[in-house]
């Protein structure tokens, strides 16, 4: 059923392209199934071109997405790639919660690829941090 779902929500995709409310509709369908078919969400996340998302907002969203499902579906990533316009974007603005998973997965990345001290390092400290002792 939910192959079914995600088949129908692809075709759509594919149609209409990637417009910000479809854009949006897609990403919150993803995360609903995170939790109970991350394999589905990654399989629509796959399905979205991010060349083709007209914001930096949207896609930070779809980086972040992507990077939890795939994460959420036991594939280890070791390069920063696919996380990278999501640490851009969200480093400097969005909500905590957004930041905070961005930092979560951008740790787990930095783990797989065994740079478990850069876990810890804040990617973008502000002019005053860097005064700072830490």
């Amino acid at each position: 059923m939910q192959k079914t779902i995600c088949f129908i929500l692809l075709v759509l995709l594919l149609q209409s392209g990637c417009r910000p409310n479809r854009a949006r509709d897609l990403f919150q369908d993803a995360e609903t199934l995170m939790v109970s078919a991350p394999d589905s969400a990654l399989r629509l996340l796959d399905g979205i071109d991010p060349a083709s998302l007209d914001s930096r907002m949207l896609r930070a969203r779809h980086a972040l997405l992507r990077s939890q499902a795939l994460d959420k579906n036991g594939i280890d990533l070791k390069s920063d790639s696919v996380i990278a316009p999501a640490v851009e974007y969200y480093s400097r603005r969005g909500s905590k919660r957004d930041k905070a998973l961005m930092y979560y997965y951008l740790g787990r990345i930095r783990n797989n690829a065994g740079q478990i001290g850069d876990c810890l390092l804040y990617t973008s400290p502000s002019p005053r941090d860097s005064t700072s002792s830490r």
